[in-house]
């Protein structure tokens, strides 16, 4: 098989080819054709002419096109055709030329389908049998070769699949796994056509592997829809533990609370003795969900497995990530120098094994401690660092955490802009990843500011929206939090009731959890109305309730709130030499935090003071 030379003709050779073609054949004479048909045939058939340029393989082409077709519609079919010609001549000319192409060569080619990206040679020649076959293709050009010696059948090529194509598909699967995959530096399009031929393959096995690593690769990169698609393809075909465990993660952080739940469930039991690693990571990542809806001590036990397991064969990563989430645990319930204990732990191993992620994540909780204690500078300080290192790795879902949370610190300083500006970028981060906490939890905070600016009714809204949010993943906490401001919104608008009934639903689910700050904060708040309504005696046993809380996790704007509440009442029944000391702390603190909150504290202060001069 040579290349054939596709001279144009001209003059007598084009008539003489056209006349040999039953369509391009000069239009009858007879009297019994109209003149008008006559000169329509002629103009399609110059048409033609034009458009094949002398090359008598296209002019077959064209023949056999309009052939079949009525004389009216040639035309426009040759228009059809003309609007590309270039892509009809090479079209043609492949079509011609794959005609004259031996059996054998045309198999390799047609076997060679089976590959979407190029593949180094050696996977080639084996799925293919191609042989010396090969390089006489490349030699035509009919093969695409990339500059690092790749090969691909071009898709412009006129052929097709065997028609048994599984057992293509199985070796193909195998033949590129054991090429690529013990590669370190697999591209991720290649793991994505290892697992495509091993799902049209049903090879469960290798589709489960790629699926998982690619689910969970996906996930720390905050594409979580991504990874639900494909995990879900891939558990139709295989009940692997892996991809159940992978897609888990990704569906738990989308708001599928029970499908992920499901999903955790079937990896745990069918997880392999063998892989215990993968078994820690399970136990490990479930717990996270136990904990979202209020099941503590659940989520402990299965932390504090997973911690054992993981210390029993050495797993550094594993370790430090059970820690890091004891650790949130802790700090939630109060527990707050245990807490940062075991994120400083956690963070010295991330950085032990350079762990970019996790340590950014350590970061971001300490900073929270940090702010929660008034050490606001210290937090700032942290949140940038874990911002940057969030940056650094393109996690979406860790950029728009640190970001909201330096919003929270701007918000409570009284800088309303750069709070909201900071939340709507968060809020469009999650977004765009779908996290479904985190769009809740801005949605949450945004209504914050509304409310404070006196947009009731737009704060109400968002409120709504990130309770139903809430409630939609089973996230305990944020349903209180938002109750509980919804409740401080029916109280300024003087529905009293409705007020006290939230903020006792909201006191309820925190006690559940075990949220000590969430219930400081609500005791606080039904102490408040309990105070406007001249219930002076209830509401001073709730305060210092609420303060005993707030000293024992080491919360200081609540506490500071706290003091100037009872400095406040103190004053109220003519006890200036109590409420001192109350409103002396509540001003050094607020003063320390840059708080807005500062200048009343501070009024009432030096009125007291006058009294008792």
């Amino acid at each position: 098989m040579v290349r054939q030379p596709l001279d144009g003709l001209q003059g007598a050779d084009l008539q003489k080819k056209c006349d040999r073609l039953s369509a391009l054949q000069p239009p009858p004479r007879q009297s019994d054709t109209a003149a008008a048909e006559i000169e329509v045939i002629l103009n399609w058939q110059a048409q033609a002419k034009l458009l094949a340029d002398g090359n008598p393989r296209l002019l077959e082409t064209l023949n056999d096109r309009v052939q079949p077709q009525p004389q009216t519609d040639r035309a426009a079919t040759l228009k059809q055709l003309a609007a590309n010609p270039t892509e009809l001549r090479q079209q043609v000319i492949e079509a011609r030329l794959l005609q004259q192409i031996p059996d054998e060569l045309r198999t390799v080619l047609s076997r060679g389908l089976v590959f979407d990206l190029p593949v180094p040679p050696a996977a080639f020649a084996s799925v293919t049998a191609g042989g010396e076959w090969i390089d006489r293709a490349i030699a035509l050009g009919l093969l695409e070769v990339s500059p690092d010696q790749t090969l691909r059948v071009p898709r412009i090529l006129p052929l097709s699949l065997p028609q048994e194509a599984e057992p293509l598909y199985e070796l193909a699967a195998q033949t590129l796994y054991e090429c690529w995959r013990q590669c370190a530096n697999a591209t991720e399009a290649q793991d994505l056509e290892v697992h495509r031929l091993a799902m049209l393959a049903r090879n469960g096995e290798i589709a489960a592997e790629l699926g998982a690593t690619l689910g969970h690769r996906w996930h720390s990169q905050s594409r979580f829809r991504e990874a639900v698609a494909l995990g879900e393809k891939t558990v139709a075909l295989t009940a692997d533990y892996r991809i159940h465990h992978s897609l888990a993660r990704s569906q738990a952080t989308l708001g599928a609370v029970a499908s992920a739940l499901e999903n955790y469930q079937k990896a745990l039991a069918t997880c392999s003795e063998a892989d215990q690693k993968e078994k820690f990571a399970i136990l490990h990542n479930s717990a996270g969900i136990y904990a979202q809806q209020g099941q503590v001590k659940e989520a402990i036990a299965l932390y504090q497995q997973s911690l054992a397991l993981k210390e029993s064969i050495g797993d550094v990563q594993g370790k430090a990530a059970s820690l890091h989430q004891i650790a949130i645990v802790y700090a939630q319930q109060g527990q707050v120098n245990e807490a940062i204990g075991l994120h400083q732990e956690s963070l010295a191993l991330y950085e032990s094994i350079g762990n970019v992620k996790g340590k950014a994540a350590s970061l971001h909780c300490m900073a929270i401690i940090y702010t929660q204690q008034g050490q606001v500078k210290e937090a700032i300080a942290l949140y940038q660092q874990s911002l940057a290192l969030y940056e650094s790795i393109g996690n979406v879902q860790g950029k728009a955490a640190s970001l909201h949370q330096i919003a929270d610190i701007y918000a409570q300083q009284g800088q309303v802009e750069e709070a909201t500006e900071l939340y709507q970028q968060s809020l469009a981060l999650d977004e765009s990843i779908g996290d479904v906490k985190g769009k809740a939890a801005s949605l949450h905070q945004m209504a914050g500011i509304y409310a404070q600016q006196g947009q009731v009714e737009e704060a109400i809204e968002l409120y709504q929206q990130s309770l139903a949010l809430d409630e939609s993943i089973g996230n305990v906490q944020g349903k209180a939090a938002s109750l509980h401001c919804m409740a401080g919104i029916y109280a300024q608008q003087g529905q009293v009731e409705e007020a006290i009934a939230l903020y006792q639903q909201s006191l309820a689910l925190e006690e559940s959890i075990g949220n000590v700050q969430g219930k400081a904060a609500s005791l606080h708040c039904m102490a408040g109305i309990y105070a406007q309504q001249g219930q002076v005696k209830e509401a001073i046993e709730l305060f210092k309730e609420s303060l005993e809380i707030e000293e024992k996790i080491g919360h200081v704007h609540g506490k500071a709130m706290t003091l100037w509440w009872l400095g406040h009442l103190a004053n109220q029944q003519s006890n200036p030499s109590l409420a001192l000391p109350y409103l002396q702390e509540a001003f050094e603190i607020l003063q320390h935090l840059r708080s807005p909150n500062a200048a009343q504290v501070e009024a009432l202060l030096q009125a007291v003071q006058q009294q008792l001069q």
